[in-house]
């Protein structure tokens, strides 16, 4: 049996799973998986978890995140983005709280990053064995259209957040052949609401790239298509952890995210399914791979 964690992100929504993450972590005891995957904001947090770094990327949540830098309508003003993914990756992945991309490369965990494609539209997946620099990878790969406001060039096409053509990457080969444990981060109530993103993308058609209005009128279908996959194959047996409350995704006030955190970690260490699985893996004779 193969094992995988695959965490949605959505802004500030994605300290609900590092919430769950930790408590993966810390209190099951997983320190490795065979493959990660999510979206988003959650891809940083699967970043630290995949070199082996969980602590200290941890506290980049908590320390570096409620930080006006990162995310302020100020940084408007001043020529930053609404929310500065240039500050996230090139002050607190490189120099804060430095990833170790040796590591990354070198795991035992096979680590695949969704972008989308600028012009096209369409999932393009990567992964931590890449050829390209792994730091603009993750910055397409965490960059809202309007948020940030740029693509990001990797070889001869540019990107942006993966999340807008596949938030939860269950199908990708090996992956859709594993074991899930599938940490959301939206309610189902959430779906009733309006698609903001999709609005403006209809308003400001004009201004955006043809890749880019495509995922983002279709996100909304592509989303509910993936949730629909996500119930079945919670009937057959996956590991499903949902948030019971609706998460803030621009709120990144520090009570609020260890709100967030705290709440992931406890819904992820209440459920009997998982917690019944993690004695399974430990009779497994893959044991000391998963929790030493």
């Amino acid at each position: 049996m193969k094992l995988s964690i695959i965490a949605e992100g959505g802004g500030m929504r994605g300290a609900y799973a590092l919430g769950a993450i930790d408590a993966l972590y810390s209190h099951f005891g997983l320190k490795r998986v065979d493959y990660v995957t999510g979206s988003s904001s959650s891809i940083g947090t699967l970043s630290y978890y995949t070199a082996g770094q969980f602590y200290p990327g941890y506290y980049i949540w908590t320390r570096e995140l409620p930080n006006h830098k990162f995310l302020s309508l100020r940084n408007i003003f001043t020529g930053h983005p609404f929310l500065n993914v240039d500050y996230l990756i090139d002050e607190v992945f490189k120099k804060h709280i430095p990833l170790n991309r040796n590591k990354v490369k070198t795991s035992k965990i096979r680590f695949i990053i969704p972008v989308t494609n600028s012009k096209t539209g369409e999932v393009k997946y990567f992964d931590n064995m890449t050829k390209y620099d792994f730091f603009e990878i993750l910055r397409a790969a965490m960059s809202p259209p309007f948020a940030y406001g740029k693509t990001v060039k990797i070889g001869k096409d540019t990107y942006f957040d993966g999340r807008e053509s596949d938030p939860l990457p269950i199908d990708f080969p090996g992956i859709k052949q594993s074991k899930k444990i599938i940490i959301l981060t939206k309610t189902e109530n959430e779906l009733e609401q309006i698609d903001i993103a999709k609005h403006l993308s209809a308003i400001f058609k004009w201004k955006l790239e043809r890749g880019v209005y495509k995922a983002l009128q279709h996100r909304q279908t592509v989303y509910k298509k993936r949730l629909r996959q996500v119930k079945k194959l919670e009937v057959n047996g996956d590991i499903v952890i949902r948030p019971s409350r609706q998460m803030s995704v621009f709120d990144n006030r520090v009570e609020t995210l260890k709100a967030s955190i705290n709440q992931g970690y406890q819904d992820t260490i209440s459920h009997k399914k998982l917690s019944q699985l993690m004695k399974t893996l430990k009779a497994d004779k893959k044991y000391k791979y998963y929790f030493k």
